[in-house]
């Protein structure tokens, strides 16, 4: 070989890491999103200087190439990096060669079985052939020239024992031999299967670097998965005699992705890694006079309160970017609107600024580092992982409505003063150690303030009666009938200290002119109902001191009609 050809080797002759198998890599960080996951596998490999391949093979099918990156370590430059689709037919064929082999063994199976049989058939013909004989011998009998009786009985007997054996055997094989062949048939079924079935694919990444020194780096390759996603889930513990509400975030991990992540670093977080990153087409907006898209707006606005993941549900419910972004007008619109209006539209105020907070999503950037590795496996299956656990002082109170029934509720007031906005997510609640029911965390910013509820307190009861209804009317110069009632409400504390008590009751609310609400007084000065009708009392409650109020209102209607609340 001569010095030029010697030369030219040399230079082609970088650190390959051709070859490697994908045990070499291993997964070490995942972010998991809503619906998708982030994943980022790691190679340490050994480099020279100059160009370098390194291999990350047996990776998922499903992961999305637009997503592929690839990092190293500094002084080391990604300058290449590309995917390939193999087909990994030997576990394929291992599994036919498996399902062959059990499948002979069953054939051979029914055939020792059919051989039994014909074996136990032909020992029954032998019997029979006996008895054929048996019954000349007695007619023989008769001319005196047979055997005595005694030896006829013996032999009719051996006969018949050997008959009812032979049956009994063909029973107990012909039920073998069903089992066997429903075997054989699905072997049969499995082997066409797999005769099939196309080979397994898997991707194959090369990443091509460019190394200024010669030693061992990291190489990594970042990308999406579908099939993954996370939901926030708490425990609320309340110590009443404390004052102190522990929360404990948990992440609900659940991932299908076709890899396991062993012990990796896992974050959790809020932004979708699907959202669309171009500018949406301009379309007109068409503004009119709101009819019966009333209805359906205020459907929309109550649908989009009662949904877990607002953005999906926008998703779902309008085609296009332009959809939802009229209904974001819409809402922003009524919300501009008097509060009479939108009672009379059946949209509260309340309702209104939870669907735009909602809408406005402030909380897409929340992201959660969990502090220690986490294994999960690639099932389905729910993965537990700790956020955080935080010990907040509390504000107590309780509630109490006594139209729904005689129980006084536990409510905290807390500030989110953790270093962690709260994330929307069902909650697990506990008393003193108790469990008492389940609820849900609603999203809270830091040191934002936020309600929780702890169920009803045995050491509190709210009673609720009608003392009350009066019928007047009609009379000379109106033909409507008045009716009155008035209420009687008695809260009563068994506990040995006093207590605040928030009690709500109502009046109803009247969408017609023919029908007149009036609120005609409450015992309690300044009390009157907003537009939904509620009236609210914050009562202070001594021990063994009964507190009671009162309030009255009164319907205007016309004679032939009657009332109906709903």
């Amino acid at each position: 070989m001569n010095r030029r050809s010697v030369l030219a080797l040399s230079l082609l002759a970088p650190a390959m890491c051709l070859g490697q198998e994908a045990s070499d890599s291993r997964i070490a960080h995942v972010v998991v999103y809503p619906r998708s996951a982030e994943v980022t596998r790691l190679r340490e490999v050994q480099v020279d200087v100059g160009l370098n391949r390194i291999v990350f093979g047996s990776l998922v099918a499903n992961l999305d190439p637009a997503s592929l990156r690839a990092s190293s370590d500094e002084g080391v430059d990604v300058v290449g990096i590309e995917t390939q689709t193999r087909y990994l037919t030997e576990p394929r064929s291992k599994a036919l060669a498996d399902v062959e082999g059990k499948l002979r063994e069953a054939a051979r199976r029914v055939k020792e079985i059919d051989w039994e049989m014909q074996r136990v058939e032909e020992e029954r013909a032998f019997y029979g052939t006996i008895r054929a004989a048996s019954l000349k011998a007695i007619q023989g009998a008769t001319d005196g020239k047979g055997l005595s009786v005694e030896d006829w009985e013996k032999t009719l007997r051996f006969v018949a024992s050997g008959m009812e054996a032979a049956d009994r055997k063909r029973l107990e094989i012909d039920e073998r031999r069903r089992e066997a062949t429903e075997a054989l048939t699905a072997l049969q079924g499995e082997q066409g299967r797999l005769a099939s079935e196309r080979p397994m694919e898997m991707k194959e990444v090369t990443v091509t670097v460019r190394s200024a020194r010669a030693g061992r780096v990291a190489v990594r390759i970042h990308y999406v998965v579908p099939d993954a996603g996370w939901s926030p889930n708490y425990d609320v513990h309340l110590y009443s005699a404390e004052s102190r509400v522990r929360f404990t975030c948990y992440g609900l991990v659940t991932q299908a992705t076709g890899e396991p992540w062993d012990g990796v670093e896992l974050t959790l977080a809020r932004a979708r890694s699907e959202h669309r990153i171009d500018a949406p087409e301009t379309r007109a907006v068409v503004v009119g006079f709101g009819g019966g898209e009333l209805q359906q707006l205020a459907q929309d606005i109550r649908a989009l309160n009662d949904s877990r993941d607002a953005k999906l549900w926008v998703e779902s419910r309008f085609q296009d970017v332009q959809g939802s972004g009229n209904f974001y007008l819409c809402v922003q619109e009524l919300a501009n609107q008097e509060d009479s209006f939108l009672a009379d539209n059946g949209i509260s105020r309340v309702d209104l600024v939870r669907a735009i907070e909602k809408l406005q999503d402030r909380f897409s950037g929340v992201r959660y580092q969990v502090e220690k590795p986490e294994t999960i496996q690639s099932d389905r299956s729910a993965h537990k992982v700790v956020v955080f656990s935080e010990l907040l002082p509390a504000r107590l109170s309780y509630v109490a409505l006594p139209s729904a029934g005689a129980l006084v509720i536990r409510k905290a007031e807390v500030d989110n003063s953790t270093p962690f906005p709260l994330l929307a997510g069902s909650s697990s609640v506990f008393v003193d150690g108790s469990f008492v029911g389940n609820s849900q965390v609603p999203n809270a910013s830091n040191n934002e303030s936020i309600s929780l509820f702890f169920g009803p307190d045995d050491g509190l009861k709210v009673t609720r009666e009608l003392v009350q209804r009066e019928t007047k009317g009609p009379e000379r110069f109106r033909q409507s009938q008045l009716v009155t009632w008035e209420y009687r409400i008695q809260v009563e504390n068994f506990h040995a200290a006093g207590v605040v008590v928030e009690v709500e009751d109502q009046i109803p609310i009247s969408q017609t002119d023919d029908l007149q609400v009036k609120f005609l007084g409450s015992s309690v000065e300044g009390v009157q109902p907003d537009a939904k009708g509620v009236l609210r009392w914050r009562l202070a409650v001594e021990p063994r001191a009964p507190i009671v109020v009162t309030f009255r209102y009164q319907i205007e209607h016309p004679l032939a009609q009657a009332l109906f609340f709903k």
